[in-house]
């Protein structure tokens, strides 16, 4: 069901993207005691992008046991990125990205690390956002836009604007080779161009 959401998603199938919401209500309303069907009803969740829901089942899982930590830290990173990347330093939804970032890298480094270098650029660390950044991209076979966008704009705080750009640049590539359908993604890089002093993203 998770492949299926992800290829409906990929093609932009809103009415079938809609029976499946559908379905995932029953699976909401469900319980059971394996761990790995509540994992899998939080990946599916998560594809869906009902991420309360997918964090639910995730929490879920850790609690019946710990078992396939690093899948679960995967989905716990996106969901705390998410909230990181819309929310306010004030509001209760970034403690709560802070929160869920952390537990995310405690569950497994190699896949926790990007979310939690998003909450240290929002509350100004920015050399360590770097250092957290770079950790998650070597994990991750050097990364994608959403962390060389937060790259750029820790590099330009810094005052190191060479870098800055060149971060930027990499990212819009990609960016221009991906389909640009992530709303979080297009108001990042709405956000780094600004920052930056670009009246529009450049290629």
């Amino acid at each position: 069901m998770t492949n299926l959401a992800t290829l409906l998603r990929n093609k932009n199938d809103e009415p079938g993207l809609a029976k499946l919401r559908e379905w995932g209500e029953t699976l909401a309303a469900g319980n059971c005691p394996d761990h790995e069907a509540w994992l899998a009803g939080g990946e599916f969740f998560a594809v869906l992008g009902q991420w309360d829901r997918a964090e639910r089942f995730i929490l879920k899982s850790l609690e019946l046991s710990s078992g396939l930590s690093y899948l679960k830290a995967l989905t716990l990173n996106r969901r705390a990125w998410r909230l990181a990347a819309q929310s306010d330093t004030q509001t209760p939804e970034f403690e709560h990205a802070v929160k869920l970032a952390r537990q995310a890298a405690e569950l497994a480094p190699d896949a926790g690390f990007n979310a939690l270098a998003i909450t240290e650029y929002r509350v100004g660390k920015w050399n360590v956002a770097i250092e957290s950044l770079q950790k998650a991209m070597a994990k991750r076979q050097g990364g994608n836009a959403v962390d060389w966008f937060f790259l750029a704009m820790a590099y330009q705080q810094l005052g190191r604007k060479h870098e800055a750009r060149d971060w930027y640049a990499k990212a819009v590539v990609w960016m221009e080779k991906n389909p640009p359908n992530d709303k979080d993604l297009i108001r990042i890089r709405a956000e780094a161009a600004k920052l930056l002093g670009l009246t529009e993203p450049s290629s």
